[in-house]
């Protein structure tokens, strides 16, 4: 029962004697539980006031400590004052709630961003009409210096008695008028707005006056650079139209006729691939016309005139040599009469064009104010 309970060892029960039938010593008397209890080794307690530990159990290998443990098992949950001297501890500090910085350098980021974006959409109009306003006075600058050699040109090109050989310088002024124009054209017709919601094109707006200037000014070197261009190209031309041979006979072999109809023909084909060449202008149709006719009225000359050369009518070839050379003379009249009405166009769109270039240049003046 000991044993059960864990108050005794196996080894320390006592032992029941078993008499021996051949041994005739009398039975000793039976021992008492009292005289076979040994005395239990001291038990350490361990200190008061804590509660026991397994350790304290596998540490103390005798069953007589059970009871110990027992009771200071019990005097563990017995309540307990807190004492005089019993104070709170500190209060614990609850966590702080910490910012993400790496949100915050995102959304300042983001901020910095859209502010620079409304910035430069704020300055967007303001940059593109200063590089604008650059651009129409590069531009009026160009075409001023373009014009003024205009005049010199065109006074060449209407002067007959300049030899056409010396006309091709005048091609070089009059390419410097066109690229000119070509050039302040297209920046007097670039788009002046801005198609961004909440953004003012007012510094574009005020750029349209000097457009507007500008675009008429260059419209009218344009137009002056093709018409004279024109009279440069018909001059030129007409150094092969209706040219006879400077020695026209009123007697000659056959041979001779022969090698005259072969010059004069070649005096109608020339003058034939001229007209068809010539530029269409209509300043220059009064001429044209003239041209068309003398060419007409040359090639009946010519057949007559070899007709008299063969039937040997000295008289009769003469008159109608006299008759060619006139019919020749008088297209270069009416080509006199013709370019003294156009000379007096140039110089009246000339004067009109360097009085735009002044005016479109003010109106540039104006719009940086």
């Amino acid at each position: 029962m000991l044993e059960l309970l864990g108050f005794a060892d196996s080894d320390e029960m006592p032992q029941i004697a078993i008499a021996d039938p051949t041994d005739s010593r009398p039975p000793s008397s039976p021992s008492t539980v009292a005289d076979q209890v040994i005395p239990l080794t001291p038990a350490v307690e361990p200190a008061r006031g804590s509660a026991p530990r397994l350790a304290d159990v596998q540490t103390n290998d005798n069953p007589e400590n059970t009871g110990v443990l027992v009771a200071r098992l019990w005097d563990a949950t017995e309540q307990r004052s807190l004492g005089d001297d019993w104070v709170p501890s500190e209060a614990v500090e609850s966590p702080r709630r910490q910012f993400r910085w790496s949100f915050i350098s995102a959304a300042l980021a983001v901020s910095v961003a859209v502010a620079l974006l409304a910035v430069a959409a704020y300055r967007l109009p303001i940059n593109r009409a200063g590089e604008l306003r650059a651009d129409l006075i590069t531009s009026a600058d160009s075409l001023q210096t373009a014009a003024d050699a205009i005049p010199a040109t065109a006074g060449r090109l209407f002067d007959l008695a300049h030899p056409t050989q010396d006309l091709s310088d005048a091609a070089l002024p009059l390419l410097a008028v066109s690229e000119a124009a070509n050039r302040a054209y297209e920046n007097a017709t670039a788009d002046s707005t801005i198609s961004i919601p909440l953004i003012s094109d007012t510094p574009l707006l005020a750029l349209e006056p000097a457009q507007d200037a500008l675009r008429r000014a260059a419209d009218s070197a344009l137009v002056i650079h093709e018409q004279l261009g024109d009279v440069l190209d018909y001059r030129i031309l007409l150094d092969q139209a209706l040219i006879l041979p400077e020695l026209l006979p009123v007697e000659g072999t056959d041979a001779d006729i022969s090698d005259l109809g072969l010059a004069l023909s070649d005096t109608i084909a020339a003058t034939t691939e001229v007209l068809l060449k010539l530029p269409v202008n209509e300043r220059l149709e009064a001429h044209r016309r003239q041209l068309e006719a003398g060419l007409a009225e040359m090639t009946s000359q010519i057949a007559d005139y070899l007709s008299a050369l063969r039937s040997d009518n000295q008289i009769a070839a003469s008159r109608i040599v006299g008759a060619m050379r006139a019919t020749a003379a008088a297209a270069q009249a009416s080509l006199v009469s013709t370019l003294d009405e156009f000379q007096d166009w140039s110089t009246d769109s000339i004067d009109a064009l360097m009085n735009q270039i002044d005016a479109a240049s003010e109106a540039i003046q104006a719009s940086s104010s």
